[in-house]
């Protein structure tokens, strides 16, 4: 007999996890882990809340691979993210700003039992936030894009994703609150997580990169366009023929190919249906796939570091587009931009790139938004888009 999700949460209280969350089909859902590990934002990295030596991405790998081994092939072995700030790891010689949110820079859990079930007809409790944070007044936001600008002129980067947060009170149930959002957003690759001082309630219309077996790929979604009530299609024609968000997408596949190059087989990367348009909720996005077939003897530490952070919530060339983010930005986007993900027993790994996600900490929830700037971007353009992609918390 199929057990409901709200007979589990009678039973056993707020799922810990829920990965693959989408608007129909099996969700995989997660109410307890055996095994955790977690690097923390002062650098230390603990298993099952102890210390280890190991440093970075090693300590990761070789907790991957205990992980692994104590799975079957197709079974989930972790469920868990990376930080956005876990930059600081893959471009060490950078120099960043110091961090000051108490957030985890990775964190992965082994589930004790992962199940499928169905949320068609769960009937979530209604939520209420408040607003705390509104985003920045729009001439502070016009002097940053034109800060930004200036170092586009200069030859330093050819685009910056720049972002702010929305703050809110709230001090309901986090997981309610996840399935009344994800109703109204209708997420293609959303998921939650409790790790618990914090949750993560994620909404994301991107996928970040999919691995399965040798087949690597990554899905960047760069070029926006709000949805119509009537004449919807007039705005999709509109957006697949923008020079600028053609331009600007343009960027970020070449990025990517590069990314992936750097663990594919020579020859075998590839870009496929460029600037397609996939249609959400509230708003449309242009969409290409990058595709590779990865060299031998690569693992996932080796992907994590050739990938990340996304290329579509940085800018190009990455590595100096994330050291003008930091001077910029005023807050550190913690596990905003970041990812969140699984990896199988057999090694195939499925991530989301953290956007249109909110994190819940001490009933305080922030909310971050933001989006690509140009050279020929318009402040007051990219401020109203900032605010569509908002809007799936306007009901609340």
């Amino acid at each position: 007999m199929n057990q409901t999700l709200e007979s589990l949460i009678d039973k056993f209280g707020n799922p810990k996890a829920v990965i693959n969350s989408n608007k129909s089909g099996f969700k995989k859902v997660v109410f307890d882990f055996e095994e955790i590990i977690c690097l923390d934002s002062n650098g230390i990295i603990t298993i099952n809340g102890k210390p280890t030596e190991s440093k970075g991405l090693e300590a990761w790998q070789k907790q991957i691979d205990i992980f692994k081994k104590n799975s079957s092939s197709n079974d989930v072995a972790c469920i868990g993210f990376f930080s956005y700030d876990f930059k600081n790891y893959i471009y060490k010689k950078n120099k960043f700003k110091k961090l000051k949110k108490n957030i985890p820079l990775f964190w992965f859990g082994k589930p004790k039992n992962t199940l499928e079930i169905s949320f068609k007809d769960f009937k979530e409790l209604k939520q209420k936030i408040a607003m705390k944070q509104k985003l920045e007044r729009l001439n502070k936001y016009t002097d940053k894009i034109n800060n930004i600008k200036d170092r586009l002129f200069k030859g330093d980067v050819y685009q910056i994703n720049y972002t702010q947060p929305i703050k809110y009170d709230f001090n309901g149930d986090t997981f309610q609150l996840f399935m009344q959002i994800s109703k109204e957003a209708e997420p293609i690759f959303g998921s939650y997580l409790d790790i618990g001082t914090i949750q993560i309630l994620s909404f994301s219309p991107e996928k970040f990169f999919v691995k399965k077996g040798d087949c690597l790929k990554s899905y960047p979604i760069k070029g926006t366009i709000q949805r119509l009530k009537k004449e919807d299609n007039k705005n999709i024609n509109k957006l697949k023929k923008s020079k600028k968000d053609q331009a600007e997408h343009l960027m970020i596949v070449d990025l990517l190919r590069n990314d992936i190059g750097k663990v594919s087989k020579f020859g075998t990367v590839k870009a496929n249906g460029l600037f397609s348009v996939k249609t959400f909720k509230t708003i449309h996005h242009m969409e290409t796939e990058i595709e590779g077939r990865l060299k031998n003897n690569i693992i996932e530490s080796n992907i994590i570091e050739a990938l990340f952070p996304g290329g579509s919530i940085t800018g190009a060339p990455k590595k100096k587009a994330v050291e003008i983010i930091d001077s910029i930005e005023e807050y550190n986007r913690g596990i905003y931009t970041g990812c969140i993900g699984s990896i199988n027993g057999n090694g195939d790994m499925d991530f989301n790139i953290c956007i249109r996600t909110m994190v819940v900490q001490n009933n305080i929830a922030e909310y971050g938004v933001g989006g690509g700037i140009v050279w020929d971007s318009q402040p007051k353009l990219e401020y109203l888009e900032a605010q569509e992609k908002a809007n799936i918390l306007k009901n609340l």
